[in-house]
């Protein structure tokens, strides 16, 4: 029987990151990093317009990219795009 992950899906704008002052939302990076020490898979799933600076490049700058196992982001935010992710990871749907 395979094991099944546990995984957090996080938003970024507004949860993680506010974009009107360009800075993280007090304890993100706190709380992102318990996630991924506490052994759940890490997964971002964010809309970004093409001409701004990606998520990835803001989760760098931020010192987050290395807690996030995938990093999902398009310019419309999709369900399709999430769980065509999630397909490879072994999931409780339940």
């Amino acid at each position: 029987m395979m094991q099944t992950q546990k995984i957090i899906i996080w938003d970024f704008n507004r949860t993680l990151y506010n974009p009107d002052t360009g800075t993280l939302i007090e304890n993100a990076q706190e709380t992102v990093r318990y996630g991924f020490e506490s052994g759940y898979v890490n997964i971002l799933f964010s809309k970004n317009t093409i001409g701004q600076t990606t998520v990835d490049q803001l989760l760098s700058t931020f010192f987050l990219r290395a807690y996030f196992d995938a990093i999902i982001e398009n310019p419309e935010k999709n369900i399709n795009h999430l769980t065509a992710q999630l397909e490879n990871y072994h999931l409780d749907k339940s």
